[in-house]
């Protein structure tokens, strides 16, 4: 299945070609292919899918914002280079492995904007002050969230109001500088407001769902298949927004460095998640997701089937991608130009060019105004 753009006649349409959701933008859209044993390539500036050595579509890459690839397909390197040229993000849903998916994105680098970085993660203050409005904003999300979802009568009202209370208070005491004083705390805090929202979340989901909290690596009921891909899908959003901007991926605020794991984009996606666990309870709410797309549960992880798939992102791009994608990229925005911000009256600026701190580089200017006036 591929997801394109509904007006664009130039795309060749085979069986893959499924065209039933469109992103909000007209001009770019969300591709996936989820087809065992199809193969991914380029010809020239367009995508290919063939099966069994058949063209079966094509689409030009520069309709493409992201390229989602499930299942058993398989993906050229030589796409892989071109789509990180052209800053197209891939995602890999690999189903029925321990992760949901894997984002990949190719990054430019910043310079001001990376020795920004390293200098607030040297300073544990500064990192505090970036991380409080990721942890707000996510908490409160989460609180509307409930809120939400208590006037339906969809839960335990009791439940549900036990949990608006403690995330509330975590996220009172999380503003507040004396009672949450550091990096550790606020992580407390956090952590604390998350348990809460869960096991009230929890309520709100059928009993055949099986659904008693978070958990994961690999999920092991349909609820939690959910947000493991639809997380995996926001960080891979993080990812591209990273890259666009010019920042080191591997370096959070909050989240600490840690290996095989992008801390930045983890930092970005926090206050995107209410968007997915809205997204996910409406799919079930509304039976768009049933416990019959799923197959397996506990231990040995649960795996949602080729038609829970195709639900799952036909809707995903309709009802939760622009949210989560507009969420994604104010954060970033924000984050950077807090950190430039800071970073102009750092000793470390010193190391750059003033025009890479938005300054007029003086010295370059008389370098070519001696020259010309040489020749």
């Amino acid at each position: 299945m591929i997801l394109a753009p509904a007006s664009r006649p130039s795309a060749r349409r085979g069986p893959l070609w499924n065209r039933t959701c469109t992103t909000s933008d007209d001009d770019m859209t969300t591709v996936h292919i989820d087809q065992r044993g199809a193969d991914v390539d380029i010809d020239g500036d367009r995508l290919v899918v063939r099966v069994d050595g058949e063209r079966k579509g094509t689409l030009p890459l520069n309709l493409i914002e992201r390229l989602v690839v499930s299942g058993m397909a398989r993906v050229t390197t030589r796409l892989m280079v071109r789509l990180a040229d052209k800053g197209i993000g891939l995602v890999l849903d690999r189903v029925g492995r321990t992760a949901s998916a894997t984002p990949l994105m190719a990054t430019r680098a910043d310079r001001a904007l990376r020795l920004a970085q390293y200098d607030v993660l040297l300073n544990p203050v500064a990192r505090l002050d970036f991380s409080r409005p990721l942890v707000r904003e996510k908490i409160d999300g989460g609180l509307r969230l409930l809120a939400d979802i208590e006037t339906t009568a969809a839960g335990s009202s009791r439940d549900l109001a036990e949990a608006r209370r403690r995330m509330a208070e975590a996220a009172a005491l999380a503003a507040d500088a004396a009672a949450t004083p550091s990096l550790e705390v606020l992580r407390g805090r956090e952590g604390a407001a998350a348990r809460a929202f869960f096991a009230a979340f929890a309520t709100v989901f059928a009993p055949a769902l099986d659904f008693f909290g978070r958990n994961r690596r690999p999920p092991r009921d349909p609820v939690n298949v959910c947000l493991s891909l639809g997380y995996s899908l926001a960080y891979g959003e993080a990812l591209r927004v990273a890259a666009r901007h010019g920042f080191d991926p591997t370096l959070g605020v909050f989240h600490d460095i840690a290996a095989d794991r992008d801390s930045l984009a983890c930092d970005l996606v926090e206050p995107a998640r209410p968007h997915i666990d809205r997204f996910v309870h409406q799919m079930f709410a509304e039976a768009h997701l049933r416990p019959e797309d799923f197959s397996g549960r506990g231990e040995a992880g649960c795996t949602m089937g080729k038609a829970g798939r195709r639900a799952f992102y036909r809707a995903f791009e309709e009802r939760c991608a622009g949210p989560v994608r507009q969420t994604i990229d104010r954060v970033a925005g924000e984050l950077a130009s807090g950190l430039l911000y800071r970073f102009h009256d750092r000793p470390a600026a010193r190391l750059l060019p003033p025009r890479d701190c938005g300054q007029p580089d003086v010295d370059a200017a008389d370098k070519d105004g001696a020259g010309e006036a040489g020749a």
